[in-house]
């Protein structure tokens, strides 16, 4: 346990001199950057069983790391807010429920231009990256009008890179797909009985864009849009059977990137 903890304050001390250093990237043999942002986000939730319409506000928090080899990121939200939930079998009206939004996401991989730049160096500044993804996300309704909430384990892969608009901005981009391969919906004790939780199939997936401008100086403001679409497959268990469900949710956040790069 030890280890691991010094290996985690290694990360971020790296993390930290280097994008509070004011080291430029080209000069380096590896680059650093991260984020700390607040935002806003807008969901639904549709299925055959139950509606709901969702606002939260949210906290960002991403990290990056590479060198001419390897890419390494931390990306994470946390949010928080109110959902509007329809129960449509049996034609409810809408009812209030608090709901969080947890998501955080591992990737590893290469940034390609700088692996096969003749000019590496140059490259490091405004690498395309293309990476593995495996993230945990969670959804939380408290039980609130049956409304089931989920746990979710995803892998996928992931492309996103950087480009200098003038002097003053850039422009970010990312595109990630991820498969769930693990999911389940934990609902409260007088939907299931004594069994709390279901799980979900396996035709699971995930699609998430954005796009962002950040400040082109080591340390400075960004905005991003993201969007996110989700298909959940059908949850069943003997006699409890909850339909295929779609997720779309929309990001926007504002805050500061501190470093070379920020996807």
């Amino acid at each position: 346990m030890k280890q691991q903890f010094k290996i985690l304050a290694l990360f971020l001390g790296v993390i930290l001199s280097k994008s509070l250093g004011g080291a430029y990237c080209e000069d380096s043999y590896y680059c650093t950057e991260y984020k700390l942002g607040v935002g806003a986000q807008w969901g639904v939730h549709n299925s055959k069983a139950i509606d709901d319409l969702n606002v939260l506000g949210s906290i960002f928090v991403d990290a990056n790391i590479w060198n001419k080899w390897l890419y390494f990121a931390l990306k994470s939200h946390f949010g928080l807010g109110k959902a509007w939930i329809t129960n449509i079998e049996k034609q409810d009206s809408k009812k209030d429920a608090i709901y969080d939004d947890i998501s955080v996401r591992f990737a590893l991989g290469l940034p390609l231009n700088v692996v096969f730049s003749h000019a590496p160096s140059i490259a490091m500044s405004e690498p395309i990256l293309l990476y593995l993804t495996l993230s945990v996300g969670i959804n939380d309704y408290g039980y609130s009008a049956n409304m089931p909430s989920q746990k979710r384990n995803a892998i996928g892969l992931g492309l996103a890179g950087s480009g200098i608009i003038n002097d003053y901005w850039k422009l970010e981009y990312a595109l990630e797909y991820g498969y769930i391969y693990n999911g389940t919906y934990k609902f409260s004790h007088q939907t299931l009985g004594t069994k709390e939780s279901v799980r979900i199939g396996s035709n699971s997936h995930d699609l998430r864009l954005s796009l962002g401008l950040v400040q082109n100086t080591e340390s400075g403001f960004y905005m991003r849009l993201s969007g996110i679409y989700r298909s959940l497959d059908v949850a069943s268990d003997n006699s409890f059977f909850y339909p295929q469900s779609t997720q779309a949710i929309g990001m926007f956040e504002l805050g500061a990137s501190f470093g070379n790069l920020g996807l």
